[in-house]
């Protein structure tokens, strides 16, 4: 790279920096920078306009971190005169500027920190071979001295911030140790907790679903996974009120790989109208729905939660992981914070890059490592439908009773391409429609691993939601609804003959 990519790399990080906190953090990191850029240069100059444009950039650099210039519109006038016969350069610097993200920050600084440490380590060799080239130099005092410095570089690097780590705590740091169990406490009770429409599966979850969570929705086809996936995003954006991080829009944001996203907005019409009018719109009227009263209802029903909300159906075979990992840069860098994505479903993410090496099923924990680790990186909670293995479904063949099935299958890996799956998720639900003669149908729901320091009962691990018919969703508790949940049957007593 040379030296007025790097100095303009300096340029973005200032910027940034100032537009995202306000002040420059970077001050020692840009002056180091600059000192070794003019301790590398040659001494016999040339004085061309590309090493006058360096001292302008220099100068430039000094001033704003020496913050003798204000980050503004003024200052891009200037940098764009400067940079009036590279005009390339200037669309690079003005794209990242505007995006004011946190992460082209971080990266800038590693970018930048490794830059310097080569130009040092290049100039010690370079100084080295030079002595060794002499015939009056003492080969053993170069070698030692090089040893010297590379061994104090290399304790430099060793007590340089890892960029792959998200978190830590340091037990010698109060403050840091604080964080840390303040996390902890909130994990449980807090903030991060987002409660649900139906008290029976708060309690299974221990009070709701958690930011940074990766939770599974798991069931056989047609067993209302994703009818139940929508339900909760419903109840979520409703039932609770975001915390909101200064300078950024809460947000919550779903995600189609198969399903038209105006079946999508008709069942949250259909549920709205349920939960909040307790009015059932029968099937007769559903085929009769106007298009503007349904997208005015749930426009207004969500005008009035506190998060931004959004639904976005993408093309499975283009979905990859680099576009999930877009799209939240994205609308971070348009200030939006992601509290919760719902992925109805990864499976069917194109997986193009991933390992095929190994067993089946590979490729697709690999893209649920991956999907997680972002999620989780940022305080994302991450709730996704998955498919059950055929092997779960001879387990029905073979006489399990329906109702049983959900809890049978609860911790024993039974997803459908890798039973390794479990490895990557915080907390699992499945899933089970069966059918009552002469009644309605019921939902059996049971949780498996949960990823949380408490533990609850194995009887609270379970609960069933009953139907109110063959063509309404089940609704949350509410005055319209005030239990869909069915009473647990009672374990007769036993007594034992020793």
């Amino acid at each position: 790279m040379n030296n007025l990519e790097t100095l303009l790399k300096a340029i973005i990080l200032l910027i940034s920096e100032y537009e995202i906190y306000k002040s420059i953090k970077s001050i020692s990191l840009v002056k180091d920078l600059i000192e070794e850029i003019n301790n590398s240069r040659i001494k016999t100059r040339t004085f061309s306009d590309e090493e006058i444009l360096l001292d302008k950039l220099k100068t430039l650099l000094l001033r704003m971190a020496n913050e003798e210039i204000k980050s503004d519109e003024d200052l891009l006038v200037t940098i764009e005169m400067m940079l009036a016969t590279k005009p390339h350069l200037y669309k690079i610097l003005d794209k990242y500027t505007k995006r004011k993200s946190e992460s082209v920050i971080k990266n800038l600084r590693l970018d930048l920190n490794s830059t310097i440490s080569k130009i040092k380590i290049k100039k010690i060799l370079q100084l080295s071979l030079n002595r060794i080239m002499s015939n009056n130099v003492d080969l053993d005092v170069v070698l030692a001295e090089l040893y010297v410095y590379l061994k104090d570089n290399k304790k430099e690097i060793i007590n340089k911030e890892d960029p792959s780590i998200v978190d830590k705590v340091d037990f010698s740091d109060k403050e840091s140790v604080k964080m840390a169990a303040a996390k902890a406490v909130d994990l449980i009770t807090g903030s991060t907790v987002f409660k649900t429409g139906w008290h029976g599966f708060n309690t299974m979850t221990q009070g709701g679903l958690r930011r940074g969570e990766t939770v599974s929705i798991a069931a056989l086809p047609h067993n209302y996974k994703s009818s139940l996936v929508k339900s909760l995003f419903l109840q979520i954006i409703r039932l609770n009120t975001p915390v909101i991080k200064e300078g950024t829009k809460p947000m919550m944001l779903f995600i189609t790989l198969e399903e038209e996203i105006n079946n999508i907005v008709i069942f949250f019409y259909i549920y709205l109208k349920l939960v909040i009018e307790g009015k059932k719109i029968t099937k007769k009227e559903q085929k009769k729905l106007n298009a503007n009263e349904v997208g005015s209802y749930v426009q207004d029903v969500f005008n009035e939660c506190g998060f931004h909300i959004e639904i976005i159906r993408a093309r499975p075979d283009k979905f990859n992981k680099d576009s999930f990992e877009g799209m939240i840069e994205g609308y971070k860098n348009k200030g939006y914070e992601i509290q919760g994505i719902f992925l109805d479903y990864a499976r069917k993410m194109n997986r193009a890059g991933l390992n095929k090496g190994g067993a089946t099923g590979t490729d697709l924990l690999e893209l649920y490592s991956i999907l997680r680790n972002i999620t989780s990186s940022q305080n994302i909670l991450f709730v996704n439908p998955m498919q059950l293995s055929t092997k779960s479904k001879a387990l029905l063949d073979n006489g399990l009773p329906e109702k049983e099935f959900a809890q049978y299958v609860a911790n024993r890996g039974m997803y459908a391409e890798s039973s390794q799956l479990d490895q990557e998720i915080d907390l699992e639900i499945f899933l089970k429609l069966y059918k009552r003669k002469g009644k309605t149908s019921v939902l059996s729901i049971s949780r498996g691993k949960h990823r949380i320091p408490n533990t609850i009962s194995e009887e609270d691990k379970f609960m069933e939601l009953e139907f109110l018919d063959p063509y309404t969703p089940i609704p949350e508790d509410s005055k319209f609804f005030k239990d869909c949940q069915l009473p647990k049957e009672k374990d007769e007593d036993v007594e034992f003959d020793f």
